[in-house]
This record gives structure tokens, sequence and C-alpha cells, in this order.
């Protein structure tokens, strides 16, 4: 055979063609899986950083979704009782309507205090959106003169009271409610009972002022339906204690505690002699501005104090819608 192209592989001491000695089991190196794995200095401290930067990264980015959550969840998105004015020719004794001068706009509930949704088109949705004047504003006389106490108002509604003595407590309310039903195409009904479908504002004012001579606190209780519960209040009911003398109240808007459903609520009035209607200051809670809290519980002989009558919640009252 020719070997001379085969390598020799014969280690060193070693005769040719003699087996190499076998290095003994014990004697052998570990296998790889069995050795120990112990990274440099250098590549360990590497791979501590790696592992604190990757945590530190993870914390991070779950900081920033969370505050991208919040700020996601508290921007200013219309709520579910969100509420659309109604046209400006709602108000037609205003030469021009501004709903960020309205009752709604103006004046936000205490903390906690949600409103309740309104219908649009409905009486309720009509008199919180009526416009008010400018700051607290001044309430003055039919005759122009300013009225003697100017501290039970929060703010005076942008309306005219008209040159008669006639829009005093009960004609104010009568006027406001006039002025929505022929708005709403309504003025067939009481206290107008129109033949025309739209009247001008001349027929209106003639007929308003007829009507209006003829109210009291007895007249208008007349025309109104007992409300059996204050839980069940709703804007546009009237607290109203008929006589002479007697009084009138209306609630112009509501809100309500989500979990308990107490009711917060905020009233406007005239008074005598004729005078500017205006949203009234809650004398008990100034702080609370122009909200009143309905009582947690059924109570008629509950007391309501306003800053010039109190009225019992046994004296709320509505018109009956038909």
């Amino acid at each position: 055979m020719d070997t001379a192209g085969k390598q020799d592989k014969t280690q060193p001491g070693q005769t040719p063609g003699q087996t190499p000695p076998q290095t003994p089991l014990d004697e052998m190196p570990p296998p790889l899986s069995l050795r120990e794995n112990k990274p440099h200095p250098i590549l360990r401290g590497l791979l501590i950083f790696l592992a604190v930067g990757m945590l530190g990264f993870g914390v991070l980015l779950q900081n920033r979704m969370f505050k991208r959550r919040a700020e996601e969840s508290n921007k200013k998105t219309p709520p579910p009782t969100a509420l659309t004015p109604p046209p400006s020719d709602a108000f037609g004794w205003a030469k021009q309507y501004d709903p960020a001068e309205s009752i709604v706009a103006r004046i936000p509930p205490p903390a906690g205090l949600q409103r309740i949704a309104s219908e649009p088109g409905s009486f309720a949705h009509w008199l919180r959106f009526l416009p008010l004047k400018p700051g607290q504003g001044q309430v003055l006389l039919h005759t122009t003169k300013p009225k003697h106490n100017q501290n039970a108002h929060f703010a005076v509604i942008d309306i005219d009271t008209g040159k008669k003595n006639l829009q005093q407590a009960a004609g104010a309310i009568v006027r406001l409610r006039a002025e929505y039903l022929v708005a709403a195409g309504r003025g067939d009904e009481w206290p107008l009972n129109f033949t025309a479908e739209a009247p001008s504002r001349a027929e209106f004012r003639k007929c308003l002022d007829a009507a209006l001579a003829r109210m009291s606190t007895r007249s208008l209780a007349a025309e109104l339906v007992p409300v059996n519960s204050a839980r069940d209040m709703r804007i546009g009911d009237v607290f109203i204690h008929p006589g002479t003398p007697g009084h009138a109240a209306i609630v112009v808007d509501l809100a309500e505690y989500p979990k308990t459903g107490q009711k917060g609520f905020i009233l406007a009035q005239s008074f005598i002699p004729a005078q500017d209607m205006h949203i009234l200051v809650n004398p008990a809670n100034p702080q609370a501005g122009p909200w009143y809290p309905a009582p947690p519980e059924d109570n008629p002989n509950a007391t309501l104090r306003t800053p010039e009558w109190t009225f019992s919640f046994g004296e709320l009252m509505r018109f009956e819608e038909k």
C-alpha cells in the first residue's frame, strides 16, 4: 500500500503505528454545558446596565401611556348632558341673543352636581338658556329707579320689565311662559289664547299686558297643578304662595348628585313693585352662589328660605303641559 502521501499523525515520544494513550475519564475536562460560564466583568456590567435601562424604559413608557390616557379623558368633550341652545329668535324681545351669556353658560353647578338633561324645544330647555345681563348687574324698578335691596340677586335676566307696574312676582312668571309659548308656536294656549299663529310683537305686548293686569298669585296658582314630591322637581316648576301678600319664584335650572339623586336648583323672580327679573342668591349658603338644595327626603313642610320670602316645599307647583 502506498503510504507516501499520508500525513504522519504520530505524536512525539510515540512509536510509529502505536495507539496514542487515552486520557482517563476522571481527568477529562467536563462538557461545555457543565463548565462554569462566568462572563467577563465588563460584559457583566454591560448586561446589568442594559437590564436596568430596559426596566426604566418600561416604567417610563407605562407612565407616558397613563399620562396620555389621562389627558385624553380630560379633553373638553361635550358631556352626556351637553345642551344645544334654542334658535336666537326663540327670545323675541332680544335684539341680539348670545348663548354664551345664558344661565346655563354663565352659572356652573357646584362640585359634584351634574345638570339634568332637558329636551330641546321644551319650556325647561328654553328657561335655562335665558340671557343674562353682564356681571351681577343692577335690579331696576319699572320706573327705571334702582331697587332698594341690591343684595338679593346673583344676576339679572336680560329682559324688559315694561313701564307699567304689571310684571310683579306672578306676572313675571306668566311673561316667561307666554314668551316661550309664542316662540314654540303655541300662542293659542293660556295665558294669551291667540287666534293668530304668529302675532306681531305689538300684538303680543298688548295681549300680554291685558293678561298681566288680571294676574295675581291666586289666579296663577289656579292654572298650576301640585308637585307631589320635591324629588320630582323640574325646570319650570313654581314655588307659589297664593295670597295678599303672596309671592312666587320659578325654577330655571336643575342639577343632581348622580349617586343620591338629590337635586340642586336655581330660582328666578320679580317682586313688588314690578322690577327686573333676577336670579336669586342662596342666603343660607353664599358659597353655593344661586344654587339651592332640595331636601334629601320628601318633606312638604321643609322650608325654602330665599332673600325676600320663605316658601315650603309643599308649595311647589307646575304648568300642566297639553
